[in-house]
Order: structure tokens, then C-alpha cells, then sequence
């Protein structure tokens, strides 16, 4: 082989692994980027679901035939509360909080509290 060939070979070879160290780098940045995101989203669906419960409290006080609903708190992100019987008066509530509502990988939280006497 002749100078020109190697040198042409050491350059192939460099290439090559100078884009698999990028490739591999990129993968990581996705990963980390993925990660960070649920974290947001759990964060956030925990949030909601602490909105909840301090929403469905104050409605079953104001009205004790509260028997729940779907809020929409922040835009892609929703909080269901359903409240069921539990004898005696008392309630028991549910509240369900999903975000954000527009991705496949969404997070929901679920919170479930007795309310009344």
C-alpha cells in the first residue's frame, strides 16, 4: 500500500469512530432528555392531584351532595374526582390526575381520602 492508501485508511477509520462516539452521545442526550420529561410530569400530575383534593374538600363542604367531576387545571392536564358512598354520611373521594393528557407516555396519580362525619 502506498502512503496516500493508508493515510486514506487512518481517515476511514477515524470517521468511523468519531460517529459512533456521536451517535452514542446523542443516544444519552435522548435518554437524559426522556428522563427529565417524566420527571416534569410527575411532578406536575402531583400537583394536580394536591389541586384536587383541596378542590373536591372544599366542594363536598360547601355542598355534601358533591358527587365529583373532570376539571381541566391546566391545558394537557386533568383531574377527575368521583365520590361514592361510605355509609354514615361519610364519602370516600377519588381524584385522578393525568398529565399531560396529549402524549402517549402521560403520567396519572391516583388519591383516594374519606370525607365527612
Amino acid at each position: 500500500m502506498t502512503r496516500r492508501g493508508i493515510a486514506s485508511l487512518w481517515a476511514i477509520v477515524v470517521l468511523a469512530v468519531i460517529s459512533l462516539m456521536t451517535t452514542a452521545i446523542l443516544g444519552q442526550m435522548l435518554a437524559t432528555r426522556r428522563s427529565l420529561d417524566a420527571a416534569t410530569h410527575r411532578i406536575q400530575a402531583g400537583h394536580l392531584v394536591e389541586a384536587g383534593e383541596r378542590l373536591a374538600r372544599i366542594k363536598y363542604k360547601a355542598h355534601p351532595a358533591y358527587s365529583g367531576e373532570t376539571v381541566v387545571l391546566l391545558p394537557n392536564g386533568n383531574v377527575v374526582i368521583s365520590v361514592e358512598p361510605r355509609g354514615a354520611g361519610a364519602r370516600r373521594v377519588t381524584v385522578v390526575a393525568r398529565f399531560p393528557t396529549d402524549r402517549p407516555r402521560s403520567v396519572s396519580i391516583t388519591k383516594t381520602f374519606d370525607v365527612g362525619p
